[in-house]
């Protein structure tokens, strides 16, 4: 089945001054492109990917900022992050500074690299980068199916020049990357996965405090919701770690919001109906 790439552009009016300076700034050497053209000699959707016209685009919108990318994807990408760079220390809102929490460096590289390398051009819709005190949420058209993306590249006349200027590794779906950059940290970003949208949530890395709190308040959520829960279904739903899952159910034991019935692994925690709503 022929890739979206391949296919004749409609629109054949295209210029690439912005590729071509990206090309030598991010590589220092000559950099062959090929198949930017078929061989009727017509651009294909790849070209206009990379060209100056490319009609897709990243859009970031932060409290009080927004901003649309232009230009060809990998430039776009670039442009992205140094925008986040700048934006992420302080966000204007209402006349105030907001303080932004942290958010891991390789994360975001790494999902955004995976958001454009297998977007589905075809939707005719942005990337979109949302991000508040909290999430960071990197959404991208098109379907995430895991054996699609794992076994297969959506875009990758893309991909190979996003590997080649530094911006992509391509190994596997860059998720391994994203989950050991939040090592330690007490939280952990999803995939979520829709038919027509995937997005990855990369949760702010703030205090210790910050932490446990919004922990127990999802793991009580989660009861209130499944009516019961294993640690282990803490675990893989709410993306914690097993420590962190058994240290948070101990506190909400003692504070009486939850308790507990069975041993070992058969143990399941309940709301404290005291406390239910």
């Amino acid at each position: 089945m022929p890739l979206y790439e391949d296919y004749i552009s409609r629109e054949q009016e295209l210029s690439f001054h912005d590729f071509r300076e990206l090309k030598h700034c991010r590589t220092q050497r000559y950099l062959s492109i090929t198949n930017m053209k078929n061989d009727m000699g017509l651009y294909t959707n790849f070209a206009l990917m990379m060209s100056d016209q490319c009609p897709w685009h990243v859009q970031i919108h932060i409290p009080g900022f927004d901003a649309t990318m232009n230009g060809p994807l990998p430039k776009q990408m670039g442009d992205a992050m140094n925008c986040l760079s700048e934006r992420l220390g302080t966000s204007l809102q209402t006349d105030r500074i907001v303080k932004l929490s942290s958010f891991p460096r390789t994360a975001i590289m790494e999902s955004l690299a995976n958001a454009i390398i297998h977007f589905d051009p075809s939707l005719m819709r942005d990337i979109v980068i949302t991000v508040d005190e909290r999430h960071m949420v990197i959404e991208s058209p098109g379907n995430a199916v895991y054996e699609v993306i794992e076994n297969g590249l959506r875009n990758p006349k893309t991909a190979d020049i996003m590997k080649k200027m530094g911006y992509a590794k391509l190994m596997g779906i860059g998720l391994d990357s994203i989950r050991s950059s939040y090592c330690n940290s007490g939280f952990m970003p999803r995939l979520i996965r829709e038919d027509d949208t995937f997005a990855i949530h990369l949760p702010a890395i703030s205090g210790k405090e910050d932490r446990d709190e919004r922990s127990y308040k999802e793991i009580i959520e989660y009861i209130d919701t499944m009516g019961h829960a294993y640690l282990k279904d803490l675990c893989v739903s709410l993306m914690l770690s097993s420590y962190t899952a058994l240290k948070a159910v101990d506190k909400l034991q003692k504070d009486g919001e939850i308790f507990s019935m069975g041993s070992g692994s058969k143990k399941r925690y309940y709301r404290s109906k005291r406390k239910q709503k």
